[in-house]
């Protein structure tokens, strides 16, 4: 599974920094969501996937000095399809990197984000099935 880390984060989200979750982001105005799952995986990770049946719904609310945000999340699983995780990571983003991690070995509850948990068992009963 590719996880991408976190680098930096807002003020009240410092639970997330250190830990791993799913790559993704903002749609632009006018794009579709397969184009920006599409965008937001390669310029996160290098990586360019195909994606495919959603997994999960979440929302959860982003406080900011004199704003709140209401992010609304679909997970959705990818089909690898080419490249390389390249190490590069939009100062945007802040992230740290991205890696490949095994799904057998990997910690999640220790260090996947706790928002993304609910996610990843979604993805990995429907990837198994």
């Amino acid at each position: 599974m590719l996880l991408v880390k976190i680098k930096d984060a807002p003020k009240n989200s410092k639970t997330v920094i250190g830990k791993y979750g799913f790559p993704g982001g903002r749609m632009e105005f006018g794009e579709e969501p397969d184009q920006a799952i599409i965008r937001e995986c390669r310029e996160e990770t290098g990586v360019t996937v195909e994606p495919k049946n959603p997994v999960e719904l979440a929302s959860w609310f982003v406080k900011k000095p004199n704003e709140h945000n209401q992010i609304v999340v679909i997970f959705r699983i990818c089909d690898y399809i080419e490249g390389e995780i390249s190490g590069y990571v939009s100062d945007e983003a802040k992230l740290e990197g991205c890696e490949w991690v095994d799904t057998n070995t990997f910690n999640f509850e220790q260090n996947l984000i706790e928002d993304n948990l609910p996610a990843l068992k979604s993805a990995l009963k429907a990837y198994l099935s």
